[in-house]
């Protein structure tokens, strides 16, 4: 089906729009990839940059190859002073990691892992969520992933209740990259440091990773 973009424009500002169709769109259109990343970078109505975001990160996860050529122009998310903005960088980014072969995901890893000390905890939260998708495309990076990742209290910024929800999202990813990674063990010592957070649900994420992986915890 053919789109025009005044049409792309009053379906995808519809708070029920069809996000499954745009994705399916997304994927076979060109014309439709170019106007969503265009609509992301430059529209100002959120209900517009936030569906768009949302379609570009479902196509992309599916289809990277399609959407790499857009590397740069998302890579200049992360310097947007919207929060949601960076959110859509950080996420569509990891995604294209799978693809990148430039040298790109190590160029940004600093900057992008520098996120976790977001002045949002939310986009804080989207760093601890995406990276491990970048550390499984690009095992090189583990080490300053995981450094990131593992002793994030020492440079993290927020109160400790907002702390212990970050540290809930680390544990997540943590548990996503364990079986693959070569520090285990620093991983199942950064799991122990919040079996007691003020956090319950870190608490119950920590005991049920530990009992996971063989290293319960008494309750």
């Amino acid at each position: 089906m053919q789109l025009n973009l005044a049409e792309i424009l009053k379906d995808i500002a519809d708070k029920d729009y069809d996000r499954i169709r745009y994705i399916r769109e997304a994927l076979a259109n060109e014309a439709v990839r170019e106007a969503l990343v265009e609509q992301l970078l430059t529209n100002p109505d959120i209900m517009v940059y936030y569906h768009c975001y949302e379609v570009l990160e479902a196509a992309s996860l599916q289809s990277p190859e399609l959407f790499y050529r857009y590397w740069e122009q998302i890579e200049g998310l992360l310097k947007h002073q919207n929060s949601y903005h960076r959110n859509a960088g950080l996420a569509i980014l990891a995604n294209l990691s799978r693809v990148e072969e430039e040298g790109r995901a190590e160029g940004i890893i600093d900057e992008y892992m520098n996120f976790l000390v977001d002045k949002k905890l939310l986009t804080a939260c989207y760093c601890a969520d995406n990276c491990v998708k970048i550390l499984m495309n690009k095992p090189q990076l583990e080490d300053k992933i995981l450094s990131h990742l593992l002793n994030f209290e020492s440079t993290c910024p927020y109160p400790d209740k907002q702390k212990g929800l970050l540290a809930a999202h680390i544990i997540e990813s943590l548990d996503a990259v364990y079986d693959i990674s070569s520090k285990q063990a620093e991983i199942l010592s950064f799991a122990r440091r919040h079996a007691g957070s003020v956090s319950p649900k870190t608490r119950k994420l920590v005991k049920q990773f530990l009992n996971k992986h063989h290293d319960a915890i008494a309750p």
